[in-house]
């Protein structure tokens, strides 16, 4: 086994820029000096892709650490950050589509790798990317945050201590209205269009990804499914980052609906949905529901929005309503967790490129069983 890392953990991040976007989200425990994993862990690189925004952006967050932040940039940037011997982690902050070069690059320098979900485009490249990781003996992390969630551990503590006897079925479903800009209902962001491409991330490989692996970590793994699948939006306009309409529109080319039915290789039964379309301001949608019930009893979920792990859900237990006794922050909650436990080491609790790639065989079987109809078995 692997020593514990030497802390603090010193981490460049391949995608950094002052514009913020989702890496300033990810990093904010590990850069805000009250977090209780700051000492843990120490920026000392970062790389963008113009030397401008690179040099900026590095300045601020020297001037914030009171220490020297390197900048690297353009093509060869991720992999100048990857070999410099100061960098201990390589944090990629990129979108999906330019994941599998900036973490090979990582991989190739034996650099331990956090990757946001997905961590690859598609099975293939998870299952090439996680090879490379066992090959190179580096530990690799995947942004999967939800299993860090108060909702997660009490499912699946109610779950294994037998709470709620034997589990029969689960059900989840997620409801994405049409209003919303981050995947897209009707209308997204000209930045995320990106994600319209067939051979790109779709709903169901971000957020269905997401969604189950909290299902699978609590539940443990799904066996076969039969899904459909379908596209009733396929017509987007594209806005600007003040959510504006630019003018543009662009075609969803992947489904915005989804619903299977499975076995748990534990017998049960799975349900899942993900519904795009319904109005934001409906009282009573319950974006997001998930049941589990077992032969002794029920525990329910039900939030307010289907980004479940950055907001509050009621959880009831056999009808009694179940608060956590510690504090949480929603938004930075389960990043700190996960950081918390990778600075672990061996012994932390964190899901895993081995988890990635399980949890992209489920997202590949409802693709392939949407779309050839047929029942897929994942092994």
């Amino acid at each position: 086994t692997m020593p514990a890392p030497n802390l603090p953990i010193r981490f460049g991040v391949v995608g950094l820029s002052n514009n913020g976007g989702w890496a300033s989200t990810l990093l904010a425990p590990l850069l805000d000096s009250t977090s209780p994993v700051f000492q843990k862990y120490k920026l000392v690189a970062l790389s963008t892709r113009s030397a401008e925004s690179a040099r900026a952006t590095a300045e601020k967050y020297s001037a914030q650490l009171g220490h020297t932040v390197k900048a690297y940039h353009g093509a060869s940037g991720a992999r100048d950050l990857a070999q410099d011997p100061e960098v201990d982690l390589v944090v990629v902050a990129v979108k999906v589509t330019d994941h599998k070069a900036a973490v090979l690059s990582a991989l190739e320098a034996g650099k331990d790798v956090f990757v946001e979900w997905p961590l690859g485009r598609g099975l293939q490249e998870t299952l090439e990317i996680a090879q490379k990781a066992k090959a190179k003996g580096v530990r690799g992390m995947v942004g999967t945050q939800g299993i860090h969630t108060p909702l997660v551990r009490k499912f699946k503590e109610v779950i294994e201590s037998d709470t709620i006897g034997k589990v029969v079925s689960t059900y989840l479903s997620v409801i994405i209205p049409k209003d919303d800009t981050l995947v897209g209902g009707q209308a997204t962001l000209e930045r995320n269009a990106y994600l319209l491409a067939p051979n790109s991330a779709t709903h169901n490989d971000i957020l269905g990804g997401h969604l189950l692996s909290s299902v699978v970590n609590a539940l443990g793994p799904i066996s076969s499914l039969s899904s459909t699948t379908t596209t009733l939006y396929p017509d987007l306009e594209l806005l600007d980052n003040n959510n504006q309409p630019t003018g543009k529109t662009a075609t969803r080319r992947n489904p915005d609906q989804v619903a299977f039915t499975g076995s748990l290789t534990s017998g049960a039964t799975v349900g899942f949905q993900i519904v795009t379309g319904a109005s934001s301001t409906v009282k009573g949608h319950n974006p997001f529901r998930w049941t589990v019930i077992g032969e002794k009893g029920t525990i329910e979920a039900t939030g307010e929005t289907f980004l479940f792990s950055m907001a509050p859900i009621k959880i009831t237990l056999n009808g009694e309503p179940w608060e956590p006794e510690y504090e949480w922050n929603y938004l930075t909650g389960p990043l700190q967790r996960a950081w918390d436990e990778f600075a672990k080491g061996e012994e932390g609790q964190y899901a895993t490129f081995e988890d990635a790639v399980r949890l992209h065989k489920i997202v590949d079987a409802v693709d392939v069983s949407g779309r050839d109809g047929v029942r897929v078995s994942i092994i």
